[in-house]
């Protein structure tokens, strides 16, 4: 079973909602027509996708990721291809850890000015204990050139030509229950309780949730709202007393009763 996810102009699975920072002006006539990957306007103008398997279900083997890529000038009635490279130093394994989809031909449809680039990644056992990196660069080709290597910024300067997309399996605590910038972690034990692996899994059973909402601090395109703690500890203190009435107490990897925090 695969799970899909589509990178919508930015890095880490930003929420919608973001203004576009596109490339507007440009010279086709002087500079010809260039490829880059765009980004939104927000602070987050990393390029980097993490993608966790950790807390996906077993049936989860593999994800496919679509990363867009954009072109300057006008519209072309012809699909364009263009060119993507892997950085040597990358620790992703093509075969092993990924696969390119469309046997790694890249390009801008006929009359459209963004295309993707389609990776499948694969969920394998050294990913338990290490991420794994692939490094993208995009190449200069016979449709396309790479004269826009930069976004400048106020306070950034935003690299248009690579990107980086990580991986692993790791099944450790999740940021919610280590956090201490916000003191995220003091409310997540006051509302989810003590962190198990198997109350992680079950709260994203429960209340049908992306693995990433609990395991990736970017998920929501924001710090998580301490709301939505609330909410998930109040449901499921209601869901795991309902079960025990019913005769199904859930417990945890050690046997222990799992249990929602004080405030729940």
């Amino acid at each position: 079973m695969q799970r899909y996810i589509t990178v919508f102009l930015s890095a880490l699975l930003i929420a919608a909602g973001c203004k576009q920072q596109d490339i507007e002006t440009f010279d086709v006539e002087k500079d010809g027509r260039s490829i880059y990957f765009p980004r939104q306007d927000t602070q987050m103008q990393k390029d980097t996708l993490f993608v966790g398997f950790g807390y996906s279900p077993a049936s989860v083997t593999d994800s496919v990721v679509l990363i867009p890529v954009r072109a300057t000038g006008p519209l072309d009635s012809a699909q364009r291809d263009f060119t993507v490279s892997v950085r040597p130093g990358s620790s992703m394994k093509a075969g092993q850890h990924y696969e390119f989809i469309n046997n790694g031909v890249f390009f801008i449809p006929a009359r459209q000015r963004t295309g993707y680039i389609g990776i499948r990644l694969k969920r394998t056992d050294d990913m338990l204990q290490d991420s794994v990196v692939l490094d993208l660069d995009l190449k200069t080709n016979e449709h396309f050139n790479t004269r826009l290597p930069f976004l400048y910024k106020p306070t950034d300067t935003v690299d248009l030509l690579h990107y980086v997309v990580m991986a692993d399996n790791k099944q450790g605590k999740p940021y919610l229950w280590t956090e201490t910038a916000r003191n995220l972690a003091k409310y997540t034990n006051d509302y989810l309780g003590e962190y198990s692996r198997a109350k992680v899994l079950l709260i994203i059973e429960v209340m049908n949730l992306e693995p990433s909402a609990l395991t990736n601090p970017n998920h929501f395109g924001k710090p998580i709202p301490f709301d939505y703690l609330q909410i998930w500890g109040s449901y499921m203190k209601y869901w795991l007393s309902k079960e025990k009435f019913e005769g199904r107490t859930r417990r945890d990897e050690n046997g222990k009763e799992i249990l929602m925090g004080k405030n729940a």
